[in-house]
């Protein structure tokens, strides 16, 4: 069985990971259709998810 990259643990294993800055910028430029040199440095700041945002839908895995 795949996981959804919908979901949100598995979209912030995927994006939100320091290693995979290459895939986050390559996911932005195609997503918000900006040049390549707005994103020649990307920092993940903080990827964890605070508890208080959290609900039912966010820790689906479908």
């Amino acid at each position: 069985m795949l996981l959804s990259p919908k979901s949100d643990i598995v979209f912030k294993l995927i994006f939100g990971d320091q290693r995979n800055a290459d895939v986050l910028a390559a996911f932005l430029q195609a997503v918000l259709d900006l040049p390549a040199e707005e994103y020649e440095k990307i920092a993940v700041v903080d990827p964890h998810l605070k508890a208080d945002l959290l609900d039912e839908n966010s820790v689906s895995l479908m």
